[in-house]
């Protein structure tokens, strides 16, 4: 029973690491299949507890090479997250700073005006938001048009009620204004939106983006496999460097995470952030150790992120990111 358990627990994990994650559509098993493994890939921080927990019950128990066994699974399921508690050197970078922000509100938010304040004290230049509705739809953009009045229109979809939507600001104009990114998705097509600035004499594209979850059988997450290879697509066929930042419900080692970093993309709390940077949920108790990263900062290979923190609570059940970016050194 012992050699059962600690086998087919690392089967699970080695599974859901070698599955072939193409973003196709699927139906029947092959479907239910993939989406217990994408919950294996993005829990891997309280799978690895679990297996802790198991590994030192096979030790009491006087399993001892069960117990090897369990603890060489739990180094591969924490070790990617206690590896950001370690002290890293800063990437080498250079020329200017831009300072991005990056927060989802929250439908139905009461405290959604603190909002405003949290950010004009961070100053960045270009702020991404997500699930904007009702107060601040109508309040909000007037208390950020003093530090950010160059913004991109509002957009919206609809597999949740109310409709909720995502949108960029930034301090200076737009040299492309931002615009829906065609997701194929009808009403959902609000999910992800592109505008083009200027940073250091070059041109970066910036994305909002509000990707749906993918693993419950809800409308969400019909669309999130058509929504995913369009944002692949995407930034495939974008001309400049990218900074892509909001919303992604998905922990770090998701399916969804590595196949952006096939894509060429790079994870900001990589390379500037210490600890496991939670921001979901912030109603959970003990939330820093229980809770999930699903929000992100990501970048091309030719920028690199010198610093990164989280906010302060706003009302949302997700704290927000700021971060600083600047040009990958040539050295």
């Amino acid at each position: 029973m012992a050699w059962a358990v600690t086998l087919g627990a690392a089967g699970l994990v080695a599974l859901a690491w070698l599955w072939p994650f193409s973003f196709e559509d699927r139906s029947g098993p092959t479907d239910l299949v993939e989406r217990g493994l994408i919950f294996i890939r993005s829990a891997d921080w309280h799978l690895g507890l679990l297996t802790l927990a198991l590994a030192a019950l096979l030790a009491a128990f006087r399993f001892r090479l069960q117990a090897v066994t369990a603890a060489l699974l739990v180094c591969w399921l924490l070790a990617p997250s206690l590896w950001h508690f370690v002290p890293r050197p800063t990437p080498e970078a250079e020329g200017p700073i831009l300072r991005v922000g990056v927060a989802n509100l929250h439908t139905r938010n009461p405290d959604w005006a603190t909002l405003p304040g949290i950010m004009h004290d961070a100053e960045p230049d270009l702020l991404a938001l997500q699930e904007h509705s009702g107060h601040w739809n109508r309040e909000g953009p007037a208390r950020l048009s003093g530090r950010w009045p160059h913004k991109g229109p509002s957009l919206r979809h609809r597999s949740n009620a109310p409709r909720y939507g995502v949108r960029l600001y930034h301090h200076t104009p737009f040299v492309e204004a931002p615009a829906p990114v065609p997701m194929g998705v009808g009403d959902d097509d609000g999910r992800v939106v592109r505008g083009v600035i200027e940073f250091g004499g070059r041109l970066v594209s910036v994305y909002s983006v509000h990707l749906p979850h993918d693993v419950l059988y809800t409308q969400q997450a019909r669309i999130a496999r058509p929504l995913m290879r369009e944002l692949l697509r995407s930034i495939e066929l974008d001309p400049n460097p990218i900074i892509i930042m909001g919303d992604f419900n998905t922990t770090p080692r998701g399916p969804r995470m590595a196949a952006l970093r096939r894509a060429g993309l790079r994870n900001a709390w990589s390379m500037a952030g210490r600890g496991r940077g939670v921001t979901w949920r912030t109603d959970f108790p003990l939330r820093d150790f229980v809770g999930l990263r699903i929000d992100h900062v990501l970048m091309s290979e030719e920028l690199v992120c010198t610093f990164i923190e989280r906010t302060g609570d706003f009302g949302s059940d997700h704290l927000g990111l700021i971060a600083e970016i600047r040009w990958r050194g040539t050295d």
